[in-house]
């Protein structure tokens, strides 16, 4: 059964997720601080204005997580 292998998609999809995690290998080892590209991914949107973030940054607790839950349910 070869469904889905038909297509190169899912092979590129698979070998850009294995240079990334060969990155992340090397880059643990070298000890550097800086961060980490993915690999290009052409079939993704990589336009900033097109992924959707919501708030502001992380949060510090639990407590914060759920004060937050409660004001997006009360602001719909």
């Amino acid at each position: 059964m070869k469904a889905g292998w038909d297509s190169t998609l899912k092979t590129n999809i698979i070998l850009a997720e294995l240079v990334d995690g060969v990155n992340v290998i090397a880059h643990g080892l070298s000890g550097k601080k800086h961060k980490i590209k993915p690999y290009p991914r052409p079939f993704e949107k990589d336009n900033e204005k097109d992924k959707k973030h919501i708030g502001k940054g992380a949060l510090a607790t639990v407590d914060d997580l759920r004060n937050w839950i409660k004001e997006k349910r009360n602001g719909r």
